[in-house]
């Protein structure tokens, strides 16, 4: 993991120099990155990865580092300036490998297989607009783009600190069985957190107790 780890550092020294003159949005912690880094080098099946919310890059960065076969392909609103800087920094570290489309997601992940016919998501990781109606829009995008083996990540979705309109979402695809909820799990880091899921391997699975690590 170390190699990992240095080249994301070397990466984050980069986004670091821009000039920023705006509130910058959104940010990831230590043990998001750590895991982040972990969970691909542990499972080196995953290659494409599906992001809501490029910001200034930190996660697109941590996906890019933790190995050399990674492809990320990003969707941004893009209302901050220096989202297209953070892009440059990105293309910088890691050549070729990865895509910024912006606009809104909403759409924008409903056109990923017009646009990139042959990209087959192996994770989406969701962090974009937090605002109902959005986060279950992007989820169900998500399931939608996903197969059984794909992982999705919700970011912002702790049940005391997270945001409303995510843990709505994560609740409505729990009502409705649209995740595989006996494989699902929680992750808490403060007062943020993030939950990995998958799609149900067949419909007529049992809804189970969601297993919690702290």
């Amino acid at each position: 993991m170390e190699p990992a780890k240095l080249k994301f550092n070397e990466c984050i020294n980069e986004i670091n120099k821009i000039k920023i003159q705006e509130v910058i949005e959104g940010s990831i912690s230590e043990k998001q990155i750590l895991f982040f880094i972990e969970y691909l080098i542990q499972n080196p099946n995953i290659k494409n990865i599906l992001e809501i919310g490029f910001n200034l890059g930190s996660s697109a960065a941590a996906f890019l580092s933790a190995r050399t076969d990674t492809i990320v392909i990003s969707i941004d609103i893009g209302i901050h300036s220096y989202v297209k800087d953070a892009k440059k920094v990105i293309n910088t570290c890691f050549p070729n490998r990865h895509t910024l489309l912006i606009g809104d997601s909403k759409i924008l992940m409903r056109k990923i297989e017009l646009i990139y016919p042959n990209f087959k998501p192996d994770l989406i990781f969701i962090d974009g607009d937090h605002i109902e109606p959005t986060p279950i829009i992007d989820l169900r995008n998500a399931l939608y783009l996903a197969n059984k083996d794909t992982s999705i990540i919700l970011d912002d979705c702790s049940i005391a600190n997270g945001y409303a309109g995510v843990i709505q979402a994560y609740l409505e695809v729990i009502k409705y069985k649209e995740i595989d909820v006996s494989s699902t799990k929680v992750y808490v880091d403060g007062i943020t957190g993030w939950i990995l899921m998958k799609k149900p391997k067949a419909k007529t699975e049992e809804v189970q107790e969601v297993i919690i690590l702290q």
